[in-house]
């Protein structure tokens, strides 16, 4: 039944090519990942928008046109009030190229990431990319994740992550440090697909590790290929570009689903992975070429239930490093490929204790 829903998503999106029909598809799955809030009530506002145009400049009438400016002004009102409400600020900051001063783009701030999210969620499953068993794990583990972001954030919501994207020449970021002022060792993390990188970011900032490590968090894209030129070139800016605080001789590369098969060509790359002192790959990786050996340690984190990266797959790469010559801990935990939010203290918990004992 999932594949079916799938193919008729597929099909929807192929034929739409009126913005209205797009906008109402959009509000759709807004409001089914979200219940009927401000937010859902503010963007089913845009299809009839969207219809009210055509309609007045066809058939001017003062009522309709009316209608139209008040659902303008309201739509213009709610956004102004969003991104003034946005903390680019605090702990957990938005930078650009390591300076934390800077204003997070427009997007970013006008849709909430918590709320795209949701509505993510809800569509993946229509579409058939998550399964019955999948969703009724991962609905409720999200919104446990943005709970604990929010309270990381004080309340305040900050920028959307997933519309977050770096280029060679920018790199937009999140960043966590520490309390004080000395220099602290970091993580630099490799988010995966979809580009959900702030509740990755809360989660070890309320652990342990971040009392004592700051997190970099460049963004990429949505697509999480790290491997490929661009991702490369995003992590050259944020290795170079690294706030004042951060020891730059004590780095560790930690990468995500997507983001920990790009660690393991990083990791194994002469000039990149010596940058690291070692990788951590949490329900991901990828195995080496035969006699690659990575720069340090290695920590693998994988969900024995999880049918993205199966255990078995995950098991032959540790091997496969170890036959390398590397120096690898592999730390089974139950669960699927969202253990970072499902388990989230045994994720950061096994991270904290291998970094402590390294």
């Amino acid at each position: 039944m999932s594949k079916l829903r799938g193919f008729i998503a597929w099909v929807l999106l192929l034929c739409l090519s009126v913005p209205a029909s797009a906008a109402i598809l959009a509000t759709v799955f807004y409001v089914s990942g979200n219940g009927l809030g401000t937010g859902a009530v503010a963007l089913a506002t845009v299809p009839v928008v969207l219809l009210l145009v055509p309609r007045v400049v066809a058939h001017p009438s003062w009522r309709v046109g009316m209608a139209l400016v008040g659902l303008l002004l309201c739509d213009l009102a709610y956004a102004g009030w969003r991104v003034t409400r946005v903390d680019t600020g605090g702990s957990l900051a938005f930078c650009v190229d390591g300076a934390c001063d800077q204003p997070a783009p427009i997007l970013s701030r006008l849709i909430r990431e918590d709320e795209t999210a949701y509505a993510g969620v809800a569509l993946s499953h229509a579409m058939g990319l998550l399964t019955d068993d999948e969703l009724a794990v991962i609905e409720p583990a999200t919104r446990s994740a943005y709970e604990a972001l929010d309270r990381v954030r004080g309340g305040a919501p900050g920028p959307n992550g997933v519309l977050l994207a770096s280029a060679a020449t920018r790199t937009e970021e999140l960043i966590w440090l520490p309390p004080g002022e000395g220099k602290v060792p970091a993580l630099v993390f490799l988010h995966g697909f979809g580009g959900q990188i702030t509740p990755c970011v809360a989660a070890f900032a309320e652990s342990a590790v971040g009392r004592d490590y700051a997190i970099v968090a460049p963004a990429l894209d949505m697509s999480g290929y790290w491997w490929e030129r661009p991702g490369r070139e995003v992590l050259e800016r944020a290795l170079a570009t690294l706030p004042p605080r951060v020891d730059r001789s004590r780095l560790w590369l930690v990468g995500l689903s997507n983001g920990a098969i790009g660690a393991t060509h990083f990791g194994f790359d002469p000039e990149l992975g010596a940058r690291f002192r070692g990788m951590i790959l949490l329900v991901g990786g990828d195995a080496p070429s035969v006699g690659d050996v990575p720069h340090g340690p290695v920590l693998m984190v994988a969900g024995t239930g999880d049918p993205r990266f199966p255990i078995a797959g995950l098991r032959s790469v540790a091997e496969a490093f170890t036959a390398g010559g590397a120096d690898v801990t592999l730390k089974e935990v139950p669960g699927d490929h969202f253990i970072l939010f499902t388990a989230t203290s045994d994720v950061t918990g096994a991270v904290g204790e291998w970094l402590a004992a390294h």
